[in-house]
């Protein structure tokens, strides 16, 4: 299928996609084909990321993430769900996947961009690989685990996982473990911390980012 095109441009910390007919030569865009659904409502799709018109890895806060994307998703029916790996070299040098959230989401193509850009802006402010992943098993274990779940995520459902990154995160945040001076940041960690205090129980009330 034809791809479409979108000029990526920030506005109060987010991403925003717009239509265009073509990828520009000055700064940010992406190109995404949807590659069409079987008849189970199971469909694929793929993208670039643009910079100044060239498809480049982006290098942020001594992070590279690739600038390519495959994704699948499934359309409602009974239940709905997008799902992509973030693959990047960590500024330790180290490999690392990361995978979009929340999962349970309706396909959209200038959503995919634009969360994907959102999404490496955020994890380029952990220090290493290790920590974002864990970052990412804390959003999961918050949105859980329904009709459907990726493989990768199938230890990550019970009560203990959730509470054991909780607590860990919550000492990242009093320690400023990340880029405290992105407000942005600094705003995600607090909040994903309070929700997953909501989530898992009274129990670890004493964990709640003030």
């Amino acid at each position: 299928m034809n791809p479409s095109y979108y000029k990526l441009t920030k506005s109060l910390g987010k991403y925003v996609a717009i239509r265009v007919s073509s990828i520009s030569n000055k700064g940010y865009s992406g190109e995404i084909s949807n590659l069409g659904m079987d008849q189970y409502n199971d469909g694929s799709f793929e993208a670039n990321i643009y910079i100044d018109g060239e498809p480049q890895d982006i290098e942020i806060n001594g992070w590279c993430f690739s600038y390519h994307i495959d994704g699948t998703y499934h359309y409602p029916g009974s239940y709905k769900i997008t799902s992509y790996q973030i693959n990047a070299i960590d500024p330790k040098g180290e490999e690392t996947i990361l995978y979009n959230t929340p999962y349970y989401t309706l396909f959209s193509e200038p959503e995919i961009l634009c969360s994907f850009m959102d999404q490496i802006n955020m994890y380029s402010n952990f220090k290493d690989g290790k920590t974002a992943v864990k970052f990412y098993q804390l959003t999961r274990c918050i949105e859980g685990r329904f009709g459907t779940w990726r493989s990768v995520d199938s230890a990550l459902f019970n009560d203990n996982t959730g509470v054991v990154l909780t607590k860990e995160f919550f000492t990242f945040y009093k320690n400023k473990g990340g880029d405290f001076a992105n407000n942005v940041f600094k705003k995600i960690v607090k909040e994903t911390v309070n929700s997953a205090v909501e989530k898992f129980g009274k129990d670890i009330e004493e964990y709640r980012i003030e």
